[in-house]
């Protein structure tokens, strides 16, 4: 009977321990995750600069500068980097249509 009890509290030890090791798996992959996704929001947002970057080239600073704020106004960005930071601008881009998905 006694062996029964402790092979029960050891058991339960174990699986506490396993569920500890699981739980800082998910949390582990989360942060990779998260991390991801800031990563292609990013480069959706740096896409959309090169963009600029080539209009610039194109058809000169002024006239690049006027089509910028027209299809992402200079207040909008900054509120957008604020609140929500490369992830919400890369969301306004993408619901716009102005970058691929």
């Amino acid at each position: 009977m006694k062996q029964s009890v402790c092979a029960r509290r050891a058991m339960g030890l174990l699986i506490s321990l396993l569920g500890c090791g699981i739980l800082s798996l998910q949390a582990g992959a989360q942060t990779i995750g998260t991390e991801a996704q800031e990563q292609v929001c990013r480069d959706t947002v740096s896409k959309f600069e090169e963009s600029m970057a080539f209009i610039r080239k194109s058809v000169g600073y002024e006239k690049a500068a006027e089509m910028k704020e027209a299809l992402l106004p200079n207040k909008l960005e900054s509120e957008l980097f604020a609140k929500e930071g490369y992830c919400g601008v890369a969301r306004h881009l993408r619901a716009k249509k102005l970058i691929g998905k």
